[in-house]
């Protein structure tokens, strides 16, 4: 296992546009580094959920490979924006786009805090088209 020394990350670009975005990266996610498309297991519904993995930005995975690569992460929602399609609640099932921070500012922190949550049933997303 290699560990790595702390560092501070960077990601530039990741958002040109005051809009949302027809694959919902609205403007909230400046602030994010870490980008995950996936499916909810569990959830409470407003403050923790945790999610299968699908996809992921290049962030997302060197925080991933730092922390055992797992195929799942648990995700805090606490302050987080979060819009559901048709206004309904966050369910398991849900297909979800999350832009998230690590817990501490190194690739080593394990807790996720999501900044922006997009989550659509899996009969009407569009994410993996």
């Amino acid at each position: 296992r290699i560990h790595l020394a702390a560092s501070q990350l960077t990601v530039v670009g990741a958002d040109s546009g005051d809009t949302e975005n027809s694959d919902c990266s609205g403007n909230s996610q400046d602030s994010a580094q870490l980008e995950f498309q996936g499916t909810i297991n569990t959830t409470d519904g407003s403050t923790t959920m945790n999610i299968t993995i699908a996809d992921n930005n290049d962030a997302a995975q060197a925080w991933l490979d730092a922390n055992g690569d797992p195929t799942s992460v648990d995700i805090s929602l606490t302050g987080a924006s979060v819009e559901v399609d048709n206004g309904g609640n966050l369910v398991p099932g849900d297909d979800v786009e999350v832009a998230a921070n690590a817990s501490s500012t190194t690739l080593a922190g394990s807790t996720l805090t999501a900044v922006d949550v997009q989550a659509q049933s899996p009969n009407n997303s569009g994410f993996d088209d």
